[in-house]
């Protein structure tokens, strides 16, 4: 599978069909938060346009180094 870093996208961080957060990634493909743990102790859903949905229920989902999400385009 060919990967790229996803650079300018809109993410909406959504839990229980709530919108948490919606934020652009910046030109390292990266979102911050102010908070270090935003949604914790919380399944979040992570919605990307043209991806499948992801859900998020801690690091473990978040590949090896515990901070990188892998979408799959739909």
């Amino acid at each position: 599978t060919d990967s790229n870093y996803l650079q300018d996208v809109q993410v909406t961080f959504k839990a229980d069909g709530e919108v948490l957060a919606q934020l652009r990634t910046n030109v390292l493909a990266n979102v911050f938060f102010t908070q270090r743990n935003p949604f914790s102790g919380s399944e979040v859903v992570v919605e990307v346009e043209g991806y499948e949905t992801v859900k998020i229920g801690g690091a473990a989902d978040l590949g090896d180094d515990g901070h990188t999400l892998t979408l799959k385009k739909r």
